[in-house]
C-alpha cells in the first residue's frame, strides 16, 4: 500500500467498549486496512479488560496489535495510558512519554479537540487511531466507524 508522499488522512474513533473496537477493527481489516494503518490508545483499565475480550472477538491480527501495547509514563497521578507500539502514533507525534511535556501532543490537531480526546480516554475510553492511503479510503473507514461507536469520529487532512 502507497500513502500519499505528502499528505496525512487521520480518522480518530473513542469507543466505551472493547467488542465494539474489536467489531470495527475485524471490518477494517476485511477492507484491507493493515495493521501498520492504525493505532490504539487507552487506559490501562479499559486495555486490560479488552484483552480478557480477545479469546472470541478477536482475530489473530488484532490479538497481536493489542498484545503489543506499552504503558506510557504519567506524572499526573492518574491512571496509566496505554499505547501501541506500532508506527501510527510515533509518525503522527501524538503522544510523549516526555515528563516536561503533556502526555498527547499532537501539534496538527487543535489543542482544544486534543485535550477533549484526552479527557475521554481518562474518563475510560479507548482511542482508535487510522492513517488511510486515499481520500476514497478515508471516507469508507469513517463511514465504517460511525456504525459501531457512539462518539464522533474526527477526520483530519494535513500535510506531513
Amino acid at each position: 500500500m502507497s500513502l500519499s508522499s505528502n499528505r496525512n488522512r487521520i480518522a480518530l474513533a473513542l469507543f466505551d467498549e472493547g467488542a465494539s473496537l474489536c467489531r470495527a477493527l475485524s471490518e477494517l481489516m476485511i477492507t484491507g486496512v493493515t495493521v501498520d494503518q492504525l493505532g490504539v490508545a487507552g487506559p490501562s483499565s479499559a486495555i486490560h479488560k479488552l484483552a480478557h475480550q480477545l479469546d472470541n472477538l478477536a482475530s489473530n491480527e488484532i490479538k497481536i496489535l493489542i498484545s503489543e501495547m506499552q504503558i506510557l509514563r504519567r506524572d499526573d497521578g492518574g491512571e496509566k495510558l496505554v499505547v501501541w507500539r506500532g508506527p501510527l502514533w510515533s509518525t503522527l507525534h501524538f503522544f510523549t512519554d516526555a515528563a516536561s511535556e503533556p502526555v498527547a501532543i499532537a501539534p496538527w490537531m487543535d489543542p482544544r479537540l486534543r485535550d477533549e480526546l484526552i479527557a475521554h480516554i481518562n474518563g475510560g475510553c479507548i482511542l482508535l487511531g487510522l492513517r488511510t492511503s486515499s481520500i476514497q479510503q478515508q471516507k469508507a473507514c469513517t463511514q465504517l466507524l460511525l456504525q459501531h461507536c457512539r462518539h464522533r469520529v474526527r477526520t483530519y487532512e494535513f500535510p506531513h
